[in-house]
């Protein structure tokens, strides 16, 4: 059991890094979903559909955060989302297995 603690925080440490150390350097040119909705021209169709996500995020970084100290809060949010989530579905994978 212990050494499963030691895999999980050393794993959100380099995680943690390699979010702080790269967000910086990230890209400004739009990904490749942006890219296709600007060049077949529906972009602009996704505007006015609201979820309740972008109230928080909007371009992958954090609202009311500039860049990019928003970016990394958004990275690390959503890295904390994915954690959880692979944190449950093992959890009760290995529950499972156990029985």
């Amino acid at each position: 059991m212990a050494k499963n603690w030691v895999l999980l925080v050393s794993g959100l440490g380099m995680s943690i890094t390699a979010v702080l150390l790269l967000v910086p350097h990230a890209s400004q040119y739009p990904d490749g979903l942006d890219r296709v909705a600007q060049d077949l021209e529906f972009e602009h169709r996704a505007r006015g559909q609201s979820l309740p996500s972008r109230q928080y995020f909007e371009e992958y970084r954090w609202q009311g955060l500039a860049d990019p100290e928003g970016t990394m809060v958004g990275g690390m949010v959503g890295m904390g989302i994915c954690c959880g989530l692979a944190w449950a579905v093992g959890s009760l994978l290995q529950g499972r297995s156990g029985e």
